[in-house]
C-alpha cells in the first residue's frame, strides 16, 4: 500500500478554523475535519507520487519523524479509501450510495381519532376533523397493519396519535397491543391530561412508550398554547407514568416565546425523571400558520442547544429524538438523503382511512388513497400522488438551487410540507434554506469534537431488546 500512487478526490468546499480544515465532498456525500498534517497529506495525493515520496515531502513541512508519519498514514489511509475520498491511481470508481433508495418505511403514524380534549394554537391537525361515525374501526386498522408489515424496516417506529388517542382508550390499547407483537417500537402520542393510574399501568403492561406534549417549563408558557389548566394535568400525567415505570419522552415544540426556556425545560424534565426530553421546531402548518406563531430557525437552535449541552452535561442523558441529535445523526451517517423521506420512509394513516405521505402533508391534495377502497400495497406502489412526490421532492430535481448545494444530501431539502404550505410551491427551496446550511456546517465542526452528539440513546424498556435507534 505504501509504494502505490494514490489520488485524493477534489473537495468542493473548504472552511478553515485555526489549524483545522472542514472539507466536503457533496457528491459522495462525505466530510472530514482535518488537522494541518492530514490536510497537507491530502493535497499531496495527486497520483504522481507514491506514499514514500509524499512522506518525505510532508516531513519537511511538519517536522515529524519519518517512522511516526508512516505509522499514522498506514492507519488513516484505509479509512480514507473506505470513504471514497482517496483511491488508487487508475482505479477511480464513483461510489454507489443506494442507502436511501433501498430504505423501507421506518416511521408510521396511525391516527385512531381526530377528536381532542384540547384546542392547541399550533395544531397541524386543525382542519382535519373526522366525524366519529367515519373513524376507522379497530379491525380495519389491524388489517392495515397486516398489509403494512412487508414494507417496513425491521426496527420501524409506529406511533398511535390523534387527535388525542386517550379519548378512545379501549381502541387505542387494543391497537397498541396488536402492534406490540409486530413492531419493536410502539409509541402513543398524548397531551397527558387524561392519564390516570389505570392508563399508566396499561402502557407499562403492553410495553408501549409515551410521548407527552410539554410546551413550556412553566404553567404560563404551556397553557398559552394548550389552554388554561393543561400544564398541571400534563405534569400529573407524566408523574403518574413514571410512578408506573413507563418510558416517557416529553415533546417540546420550540417557538420564539419559549425558545430561551429550553434549559429550564430540561431541568424540569430531569426533575420529573423522564427518559428523554425531545425538542422540535415549530412547523408553519395548520394552526401555527393561521395564528402567526414565530418560528425559530434551526441554526439558532443548534447554537443554543450546543451551548446548553456543553454547559450542562447532565442533560445529555435526556437527548434522544430531538432536532439537535437527529441533525447530528444525519451528518454523522452521511447517506444520500434525497429528501425528507415523506411518502417513502414515512406515512400517516388518517382516522378515516386516508393515507398521507407524512403527518405534515395533511391536506386533501396529498391524499394518496384510502384503505377502505384499496389495499395498502396498491396505494403505496401505485398512487400518483406518492409517485409525484418521490420524483419532484428529490434535491436532485426539485430546483436548481437545491441540486447544486454542497449540503444537499444532509439537508434533503428541509421540510417539504412546511415549504409548500408557506410558499404554495412544491418546487421552492426550504423556507429556512440558508439556516439549514449554516446549521449543518456548524454540526460538522461540532461532531469533530463531540461525536457523541451524532448518536441517539439506547432504549431500555420491558419487553424490548436494547437497541440504539437510528444508529
Amino acid at each position: 500500500m505504501i509504494d502505490t500512487a494514490y489520488v485524493c478526490r477534489p473537495w468542493a468546499y473548504e472552511e478553515r478554523k485555526g489549524e483545522r480544515y472542514l472539507l466536503i465532498w457533496p457528491d459522495l456525500p462525505m466530510w472530514i475535519v482535518a488537522d494541518r498534517e492530514l490536510y497537507l497529506f491530502l493535497r499531496l495525493l495527486d497520483g504522481n507520487r507514491d506514499i514514500d515520496e509524499i512522506i518525505v515531502l510532508l516531513q519537511k513541512k511538519i517536522h515529524k519523524r519519518i517512522d511516526v508519519l508512516k505509522k499514522e498514514i498506514k492507519s488513516i489511509l484505509p479509512q480514507l479509501i473506505n470513504r471514497a475520498i482517496v483511491f488508487r491511481k487508475g482505479e477511480e470508481k464513483r461510489p454507489i450510495n443506494q442507502t436511501f433508495e433501498k430504505a423501507k418505511i421506518d416511521n408510521v403514524y396511525i391516527a385512531v381519532t381526530t377528536r381532542c380534549n384540547l384546542n392547541c394554537r399550533m395544531c397541524f391537525n386543525k382542519y382535519n376533523q373526522i366525524p366519529m361515525k367515519e373513524e376507522l374501526s379497530t379491525q380495519e386498522i389491524k388489517t392495515f397493519v397486516d398489509q403494512l408489515m412487508s414494507f417496513c424496516e425491521k426496527y420501524a417506529n409506529v406511533s398511535i396519535s390523534g387527535g388525542e388517542p386517550l379519548i378512545v382508550p379501549e381502541k387505542t390499547f387494543e391497537i397498541a397491543e396488536y402492534l406490540s407483537h409486530k413492531f419493536r417500537y410502539v409509541w402513543i402520542i398524548t397531551n397527558g391530561t387524561l392519564v390516570n393510574r389505570k392508563i399508566a399501568k396499561k402502557f407499562r403492561d403492553l410495553g408501549v412508550m409515551a410521548v407527552v406534549s410539554l410546551d413550556g417549563a412553566c404553567e404560563k408558557e404551556h397553557d398559552s398554547l394548550r389552554g388554561k389548566g393543561a400544564f398541571k394535568k400534563t405534569i400529573h400525567g407524566i408523574r403518574t407514568f413514571k410512578e408506573e415505570d413507563v418510558y416517557v419522552i416529553t415533546n417540546y415544540v420550540i417557538h420564539r416565546n419559549n425558545f430561551r426556556q429550553l434549559d429550564k425545560y430540561f431541568e424540569l424534565a430531569k426533575n420529573l425523571h423522564v427518559d428523554e426530553a425531545r425538542f422540535v421546531q415549530l412547523k408553519l402548518i395548520g394552526g401555527a400558520l393561521e395564528n402567526r406563531l414565530e418560528k425559530v430557525y434551526i441554526d439558532e437552535i443548534v447554537d443554543y442547544a450546543y451551548d446548553m449541552f456543553t454547559k450542562h452535561p447532565e442533560y445529555n442523558n435526556l437527548r434522544g429524538r430531538d432536532i439537535f441529535t437527529i441533525l447530528g445523526l444525519m451528518c454523522r451517517r452521511s447517506i444520500k438523503q434525497k429528501w425528507c423521506g415523506t411518502g417513502k420512509l414515512t406515512l400517516t394513516l388518517n382516522a378515516d382511512g386516508t393515507i398521507f405521505p407524512c403527518a405534515s402533508h395533511w391536506s386533501r391534495e396529498f391524499a394518496a388513497g384510502n384503505i377502505r377502497k384499496q389495499t395498502f400495497s396498491d396505494i403505496w406502489l401505485n398512487s400518483a400522488v406518492l409517485k409525484n412526490l418521490r420524483k419532484i421532492y428529490s434535491v436532485e430535481n426539485v430546483n436548481e438551487k437545491c441540486s447544486q448545494c454542497i449540503v444537499r444530501y444532509w439537508c434533503g431539502g428541509g421540510c417539504r410540507a412546511e415549504t409548500y404550505y408557506v410558499t404554495h410551491d412544491m418546487h421552492s427551496p426550504s423556507i429556512e434554506c440558508k439556516h439549514i446550511k449554516r446549521a449543518i456546517l456548524k454540526m460538522f465542526w461540532i461532531l469533530a469534537d463531540h461525536p457523541e452528539f451524532g448518536r441517539t440513546k439506547t432504549i431500555t424498556y420491558p419487553n424490548i431488546e436494547p437497541h440504539v435507534c437510528w444508529d
